[in-house]
């Protein structure tokens, strides 16, 4: 293993457990600064989960796998949407809104169950690209 290796992999075995310890007791959302830094990557890893992340071709989210069964698109994730206690522990404060087109509905979700397909919006499809271009970069940069 290079220096390199060695220096990420010291950083992210001590960085880890600090951010855990910060996200679970939900005082990084008092932190405006810290709320703007934390945007980006956690928009994509909640993308990731809900976009990428699969059971059996399915999606792994019982909730996303319902709206698409149901023929709806992925539509938007919403940063800050729920800041209760509730809403910061179980997912950073994210929501994903998913729409309905009635004259697509059938089409969507006979695609979905059939070839596992998720329709979604722009904005999802974006995250999503960088969320695997992310992995990619840390993947290659950890095998260096």
């Amino acid at each position: 293993m290079d220096k390199l290796a060695k220096i990420l992999e010291t950083i992210t075995s001590e960085l880890l457990p600090s951010l855990k310890k910060l996200l679970v007791t939900n005082k990084w959302i008092q932190d405006e600064a810290l709320t703007r830094e934390l945007e980006t990557p956690l928009m994509r890893l909640c993308c990731r989960y809900l976009y990428i992340e699969k059971r059996r071709g399915y999606a792994l989210d019982s909730v996303a796998n319902f709206h698409l069964r149901n023929g709806a698109v992925m539509w938007r994730l919403n940063w800050k949407a729920d800041l209760s206690p509730r809403g910061l522990g179980n997912s950073c404060g994210l929501m994903v809104n998913y729409r309905y087109f009635l004259d697509a509905t059938e089409e969507n979700s006979a695609s979905y169950l059939e070839n596992q397909t998720i329709h979604a919006s722009e904005q999802i499809l974006q995250l999503a690209r960088q969320a695997v271009a992310k992995e990619n970069k840390t993947r290659t940069t950890s095998n260096m």
